[in-house]
């Protein structure tokens, strides 16, 4: 599974949206804790509540990918937006940055400064639904996965209910407002992702705007091959 944030979402493409964004700052700001500050155990419960109260997230990301045709890690960064329901917006803030914006139902991938733009259903774009359902899946764990909290520290072992899954299993940590602050994604071609996430932001009152795709000026978009 990627979560682009495959998934783990302040272009001058995007200049409408930019009011939008700043209604992050208007939102709760949850710093990520270290591990000896996350909860004592695992309340599955109160994970639950936190991700069935959100409307909209902001995050800063760090990830790397284990990509094992190249044997090695890629690194990457960037500031991930979700919004309920499915909605989602990834800035990849390397070089050259890479944007992702999904309103649910089609995916736009650019390069800001770049004419070209790739857009397509997100099933054409090979990207997970369970990597969109971020939000959701987090806020119904005990039905979407198989939960494994003997690890203690905060640290929940997921496995996927639904068959067939785009991954064999997720472990995640969360924090003491029940918000996941680690994540590693065990792929089924034997691939890991390992994300972490800082600044979370609950709440910050998003236009649904801000996961579509408005500029005007583009070339229009060519789709996903």
């Amino acid at each position: 599974m990627r979560i682009i944030f495959a998934l783990m979402l302040s272009c001058s493409l995007l200049v409408p949206t930019l009011a939008s964004a700043k209604g992050a700052l208007r939102g709760r700001l949850h710093p990520a804790l270290p591990v000896e500050g996350a909860l004592p155990a695992p309340e599955i419960e109160k994970i639950e509540r936190a991700y069935q109260n959100l409307a909209d997230l902001r995050a800063d990301f760090t990830s790397a990918t284990l990509v094992k045709s190249l044997g090695r890690d890629v690194q990457n960064h960037g500031v991930l937006y979700l919004q309920k329901p499915g909605r989602l917006r990834i800035e990849y803030q390397g070089a050259p940055p890479r944007h992702y914006i999904s309103d649910g139902k089609r995916i736009w991938i650019y390069t800001p400064g770049d004419p070209q733009v790739m857009t397509g259903k997100l099933g054409d774009a090979g990207i997970a639904r369970e990597a969109l359902a971020f939000l959701g899946g987090f806020g119904k764990l005990r039905e979407q996965f198989t939960v494994d909290d003997s690890a203690g520290k905060g640290a929940l072992t997921l496995t996927p209910k639904a068959t067939p899954a785009a991954y064999q299993k997720l472990e995640g940590t969360f924090n003491a407002a029940g918000l996941l602050t680690d994540l590693t994604v065990f792929n089924n071609d034997g691939g890991t992702a390992r994300y972490h996430f800082t600044n979370l932001t609950t709440n910050p009152g998003l236009s649904p705007e801000f996961f579509r795709w408005p500029p005007k000026t583009i070339d229009p978009p060519r789709k996903l091959r």
